[in-house]
């Protein structure tokens, strides 16, 4: 906006000034692009996937109840063919991956609502990675209560992936994939006939952790609507 009569130096200045506003408030919100929906459906899952056993043997709520209504409903309104191997399991692991599911989605679209904005975003990266690496640890202690020796694996690997994404530790991918697959292959060892989808846990939990570290690294996963609107 000029202003008339005004100076150079004067309209210089203003124009600078809202040139400075239009470009905080674009690089405000972000952009997601695959990479980002991948990261948050990972982090959701397996976040969902982290809290519901510790919900179940905490709370006095029946809450594996709640999965059986959502399976019903299911079963009931589903318009597409349904395998009868799935009908015919066990019924309480259906009431548990169907709580992991909306749970998921709850923690996505929640997700999605407060990641528009790029200093939320850059936190949950983070976030996602400490999760990911520490909390199938946390949850097997809760519920097993894991000798405390193993935690000394758990802070070499945290210890590790602050070095790498902080940029002073340049480990080649290979090696850092192979830490990652070594570290949920030692939590999740004899998970499987303790806990409901015990293979989801290391699973998630590597995918998750994978993404994360990709994401920080790459340090592209989202871009502000102003980066976006100057490359096309």
């Amino acid at each position: 906006m000029h202003i008339q009569g005004a100076p150079p130096e004067q309209i210089a200045h203003s124009t600078g000034e809202e040139n400075f506003k239009l470009t905080t408030t674009k690089e405000r919100f972000v952009v997601c692009g695959p990479l980002c929906w991948l990261h948050d459906s990972l982090f959701s899952l397996n976040v969902a996937l982290l809290i519901l056993p510790v919900a179940l043997i905490r709370m006095k709520s029946p809450i594996l109840m709640r999965g059986r209504d959502i399976v019903d409903f299911l079963y009931r309104y589903w318009p597409f063919w349904i395998p009868a191997n799935l009908k015919n399991s066990e019924p309480n692991r259906q009431y548990f991956a169907a709580l992991v599911l909306v749970i998921g989605i709850v923690i996505f679209l929640l997700l999605r609502a407060t990641a528009r904005f790029s200093s939320t975003s850059r936190f949950l990266q983070l976030f996602a990675l400490a999760v990911a690496l520490a909390g199938l640890p946390l949850v097997r202690h809760v519920l097993q209560n894991v000798p405390w020796p193993l935690f000394l694996e758990l802070s070499a690997i945290l210890l590790c992936a602050t070095l790498i994404v902080t940029d002073r530790w340049n480990l080649p991918p290979a090696i850092a994939i192979l830490a990652l697959a070594l570290h949920f292959g030692l939590w999740s060892w004899g998970i499987y006939p303790n806990m409901w989808l015990g293979w989801a846990y290391p699973i998630l939990g590597f995918a998750s952790a994978t993404v994360s570290g990709i994401s920080i690294r790459s340090k592209g996963r989202w871009r502000t609507r102003s980066e976006s609107s100057k490359t096309e």
